[in-house]
C-alpha cells in the first residue's frame, strides 16, 4: 500500500483488491486512532506519498507480501490449535472465502458480495462461497428441530 492510497482528510484508505486487467479498488473508512498511528510512522520515517507504507521500495514489495501471507497463515494456525485444541491448516485464501460466507450469512446482498470479490457472475460467487452447501446444511439443521 502506498501512502498516496490514504486520504487523511476524508478519513479513507483505498486497497487494490486483485491484480487484474481492470483496476479493482476497495475504499474503507480509516479510524482516527489508526490514522494517527500511520501519520506518526510516515513522519518518523520521512516518507512521501510515492513511498510504500510498510516497505522501503518497489523491489521489496513481493517479498513483503509473500512473507506477510506466511506469517498470517502460520500464526493463525497456531492460534486455532491453542483455542480449539485441534490441528487445522488454514491459508489466507480460506479466510477470504470465510469472510464472504459470513457476509452472506449476515444477510448482505449477494450482488454486492459479487462486486467485492470481482466475480464476473453471481454463479461464480455462489460457487466460490459454497452457497449451495451452506443452504443445504441450514435446511437439514432446521428439519432436525
Amino acid at each position: 500500500m502506498k501512502i498516496s492510497d490514504i486520504d487523511f482528510d476524508k478519513k479513507e484508505i483505498t486497497f487494490d483488491l486483485a491484480k487484474k486487467k481492470e483496476a479493482t479498488k476497495l475504499t474503507l473508512i480509516l479510524p482516527d486512532d489508526i490514522a494517527k498511528e500511520i501519520a506518526k510512522q510516515i513522519d518518523e520515517n520521512n516518507k512521501t506519498s510515492d513511498n510504500y507504507l510498510f516497505v522501503e521500495n518497489d523491489a521489496k514489495i513481493d517479498g513483503f507480501l509473500r512473507n506477510m501471507r506466511t506469517y498470517l497463515e502460520r500464526n493463525s494456525n497456531k492460534l486455532i490449535k491453542t483455542l480449539a485444541e485441534k490441528e487445522m491448516t488454514l491459508n489466507t485464501h480460506d479466510f477470504r472465502r470465510l469472510r464472504g460466507q459470513h457476509l452472506y450469512l449476515a444477510g448482505h446482498d449477494l450482488e454486492v458480495i459479487q462486486s467485492l470479490y470481482s466475480h464476473n457472475s453471481l454463479d461464480q460467487t455462489i460457487e466460490y462461497l459454497q452457497i449451495k452447501e451452506i443452504e443445504v446444511n441450514k435446511m437439514l439443521l432446521e428439519d432436525m428441530h
